[in-house]
């Protein structure tokens, strides 16, 4: 099943057995990361320790949270020890700005973007106002 695709299984039979797997490739990294650093809540399926469960204070989106954040630790260290290479990578592109607006405003990484960021800033004093190189 793609990334980010729902799926759901419907088991026909009385006795079924499944065999699953996850599956992060180094270019998709970043969207994993991304989810369990930032939406850990979103983590289901995976056994928790008991602690978690009979913590009576915290709903089932936080206990969620808690192991998907585990999650995200246990990945993090492994990639640290494993490859460097691929978490440093993932970790530049979620560092990117996301959306157009993030990219416009966000500070000029080389010379060729700093014309474009420089232009989107422009202001007046009536407000907002784009500068076209008039």
């Amino acid at each position: 099943v793609p990334r980010g695709w729902w799926h759901c299984v419907v088991n026909q039979d009385d006795f079924t057995v499944a065999v699953t797997q996850n599956f992060v490739s180094p270019r998709g990294l970043y969207a994993t990361l991304d989810l369990l650093r930032f939406r850990p809540h979103l983590v289901s399926g995976l056994v928790r320790d008991e602690r978690v469960d009979e913590c009576d204070d915290l709903d089932e989106m936080r206990k969620r949270a808690v192991v998907g954040t585990a999650l995200h630790d246990r990945l993090v260290s492994a990639l640290r020890r494993q490859r460097p290479d691929v978490l440093s990578a993932a970790e530049t592109e979620l560092a990117r700005p996301k959306t157009l607006w993030a990219r416009l405003t966000a500070p000029a990484a080389d010379a060729t973007a700093a014309p474009l960021a420089k232009r989107a800033r422009t202001t007046t004093t009536t407000g907002f106002a784009f500068d076209f190189g008039s």
